[in-house]
């Protein structure tokens, strides 16, 4: 049946109880009627609304809009965006779809999120929550598996609605970062997201990098898990666990004073890390190199594992370190203007 514009509501019942599972608005549409809420077909110049256990969570607009009959797949293709009414959160993608029983949104190609105070992309395909407060990459989902073979198997089934199109197995370079500009992580492959203020991130790269302006610390590993907050237009990393060709890079103010810096770089197999004392803790192939140009000093120490406590940053200190403890076989060597002093045995601090 071809219409003209209109609006119409998919309908399920769950455990007895009837709920609207998404609502679309559209300019032209050839629908087919099965009646008590159950339509298929494909809808133009479209825009509606998702529910999650019959609550309004996000809102959509997409050029093309495809229903099937049988199952409750709503798929959007064509400018896709969706905006969740909570966070005010902006997913956008080329296709994407939503079957109620998976309980996330799948989408594909060019995906991009952006939040009020961060933005994520681009991936090749993402699963999000309806109402965007979690998001990544399909591998960080795994409790959601076993819902996700019901909608593939929608999906194999249906004639009516077409493959999802966009790349669903190449690798994606994911950049996460703030929009003060304070917070960037880059180069991730694989990766999943979650919160606002307090954010919970996991992901891996070959390798991923990060940086924190306000914190002074850069780096590269292969896998990283942590926790960030946002407070007064900054975001700042609260813990982290990093791991595989663990690099780090903190900036401290040199001893010689002036606008010169010093360096300690940190190399490990991994590392963990906490801002409440600025420690980070070490293992595997430990080497630790400080350098301070401008002073002429430089002290490189190595060992099997170690704990270094950083001095915060804004702090004035002569060193970057307020204390190191490196368990053995332990080398300390320091170079100064004037002399090299070289220590080797099992314990250092």
């Amino acid at each position: 049946m071809l219409t003209e514009a209109g609006e119409a509501t998919r309908v399920a019942t769950r455990e007895g109880k009837r709920e609207d599972v998404w609502k679309v608005r559209w300019e032209r549409a050839e629908l087919e009627y099965a009646g008590e809420g159950s339509f298929g077909g494909t809808m133009h110049g479209v825009s509606g609304t998702i529910y999650e256990g019959g609550v309004e969570v996000s809102d959509f607009s997409a050029q093309r809009a495809q229903a099937d009959k049988e199952s409750n797949l709503l798929r959007l293709s064509g400018q896709v965006r969706v905006v969740a009414r909570e966070s005010q959160s902006v997913l956008t993608c080329d296709t994407l779809d939503w079957l109620d029983v998976t309980e996330m949104l799948q989408a594909q190609g060019n995906v991009t999120l952006e939040t009020p105070a961060y933005q994520v992309g681009r991936f090749p395909v993402i699963w999000a929550a309806p109402e965007l407060e979690e998001y990544g990459t399909p591998d960080r989902f795994a409790p959601q598996r076993e819902q996700m073979k019901t909608y593939q198997a929608v999906v194999a089934a249906l004639a009516t609605v077409s493959a999802v199109g966009g790349a669903s197995g190449g690798q994606s370079q994911i950049t996460f970062r703030d929009k003060a500009g304070t917070m960037q992580l880059s180069n991730f492959t694989s990766w999943k997201s979650s919160g606002q203020d307090v954010i919970k991130f996991s992901g891996s790269g070959n390798p991923l990098r990060y940086t924190w302006t306000t914190q002074n610390l850069t780096g590269q590993s292969a896998t990283f898990e942590g926790t960030a907050r946002r407070s007064e237009q900054r975001t700042e990393l609260v813990e982290a666990i990093v791991g595989g060709g663990v690099r780090s890079t903190a900036t401290r103010p040199s001893s010689a004073g002036g606008n010169a810096t010093q360096t300690i770089v940190l190399n490990s197999q991994t590392a963990r890390y906490t801002a409440e004392n600025s420690r980070i803790t070490l293992t595997g192939g430990v080497t630790v190199n400080q350098e301070d140009a401008a002073a002429d000093q430089r002290m490189t120490m190595t060992g099997a594992q170690g704990t270094i406590d950083l001095v915060p940053p804004g702090a004035k200190a002569m060193r970057p370190v307020r204390a190191a403890v490196l368990a053995g076989p332990v080398r300390v060597e320091i170079k100064g203007s004037r002399r090299t002093t070289v220590t080797e045995g099992g314990q250092s601090r």
